[in-house]
């Protein structure tokens, strides 16, 4: 007889792709995270610097697109048929997607860094066809299920706004390669509105509709209140839909007002509830990724102020500083802590748990050791409190040393995932 498997109403892990389908993704975003942190290492303060220098674009894309973004789309591989009732078919075509994300991402960095166009626009392109063969099966799996929870109605708000998202940074991404055509409003306001996009909407809006499931899930947290889940929804569509219609006015002021909505929701509403849900939970058992959930909300929280205070004044350092604990800090630290249980469920639930009653099976939780992950976790929240301090600073050396701990961020993960992917059945 199987053990209960640790899931919450609604949730089917058995309609789920097999392991191979979301694994990559889990590997590659510790993996980008390591690349970002040899960029500082190599440059330094350079990408702290200034918001839209080639640098600092360069790091942002490592964090959204690298590290981000491949988790979140190896988690919605995983979350659209589990809890939202949409099987991806063909499921295969996420290989495709783990071959063509990468590249494109190291062809737009690199374009970027050694000023090179063709290899930012082979970069946009590698990136154009990826979102494409991510966003059509899984937009259209998500639009036909018949599920209508607030959970399923974030995933896909999330999703149509990373094909938005998508579509703008490939239109970008052509201008700077010289082959792109004049953008409607101008550049500048665009590039903001991809940029609050990509964090507010796409980035804040799927970790909340995931939040509101994996909270309850694991950490046997209160599921929130209804009101709440659709009161988030719409904030999140307003600015998904006041973005770019602000952006191709033209206006900069109008671009950052229809940012509020989501900056709101995903900046105030998420990180309160979410504190408040974990604070009581009804287990209380020591677990370090709680603490990484905490951790990230409250650099929600930091992140939105500086935000703020950023479109209140002229003050670069806060516009790389919102990003930086955004990405990095936020949802970043989220990230981790949500791999550290999401992937041993899965290697546990794929090849363990068909062979209780016959073997000895080790639990779910002996599969990443608490003392591994505090280890990560330690040098993950060193490094977001030095690149604070080497931001509103700009010492070089502080700089460089965020890129150390950033890198040895990404090994201590990136060991980890793989320790736990490694994990094989014992014999029958």
């Amino acid at each position: 007889m199987k053990a209960p498997l640790p899931v919450s109403a609604g949730v089917r892990p058995e309609q789920g792709p097999p392991l191979s389908v979301v694994a990559p993704f889990f590997v590659l975003a510790p993996a980008f995270a390591g690349l970002a942190g040899l960029l500082l290492l190599a440059r330094g303060g350079a990408p702290l610097a200034s918001p839209w220098t080639p640098d600092s674009i360069a790091l942002t894309h490592l964090a959204t697109i690298g590290l981000l973004a491949t988790c979140m789309l190896g988690a919605l591989y995983q979350f659209s048929p589990t809890v939202a009732g949409a099987p991806i078919r063909p499921h295969r075509l996420a290989h495709g997607v783990q071959v063509l994300l990468p590249v494109g991402v190291l062809g737009l960095v690199g374009g970027l860094l050694l000023g090179q166009p063709h290899l930012i626009g082979a970069g946009g392109a590698a990136l154009a066809v990826a979102c494409l063969v991510f966003v059509a099966p899984v937009l259209v799996a998500l639009v036909r299920s018949e599920v209508r929870t607030d959970t399923a109605h974030g995933l896909r708000l999330s999703v149509l706004g990373f094909a938005i998202i998508a579509g703008v940074g490939v239109l970008l991404a052509l201008s700077r390669s010289g082959h792109g055509v004049p953008l409607p409003g101008g550049m500048p306001a665009w590039r903001t509105a991809h940029l609050l996009l990509g964090l507010l909407v796409w980035v804040g809006g799927l970790v909340s509709a995931v939040a509101w499931q994996v909270l309850p899930m694991f950490y046997t947290a209160p599921d929130p209140d209804p009101r709440l889940t659709r009161l988030m929804v719409l904030l999140q569509g307003l600015s998904l839909v006041a973005l770019p219609t602000a952006a191709a006015e033209g206006s900069l002021q109008l671009v950052l007002l229809a940012a509020i909505p989501a900056g709101l929701s995903a900046g105030l509403i998420l990180p309160v509830w979410g504190i408040w849900a974990l604070r009581n939970r009804k287990r209380r058992r020591k677990d370090h990724s709680v603490g990484a959930w905490k951790a990230g909300l409250v650099f929600a929280v930091l992140a939105a102020i500086a935000g703020v205070s950023a479109g209140l004044t002229l003050w670069p350092a806060l516009d790389v500083l919102f990003v930086w604990l955004t990405t990095w800090g936020a949802a970043g630290m989220v990230m981790h802590g949500m791999l550290s249980r999401i992937v041993p469920f899965l290697v546990w639930f794929h090849r363990l748990s068909p062979l209780l009653g016959r073997v000895v099976v080790p639990p779910m939780r002996q599969l990443y050791a608490q003392v591994r992950l505090k280890r990560s976790l330690v040098v993950h929240g060193m490094s977001v409190l030095v690149g604070t301090v080497a931001i509103l600073s700009g010492i070089d050396l502080l700089a460089r040393l965020t890129g150390l701990l950033v890198l040895g961020t990404a090994v201590l993960w990136g060991v980890d995932v793989a320790r736990v992917l490694a994990t094989q059945a014992p014999e029958a």
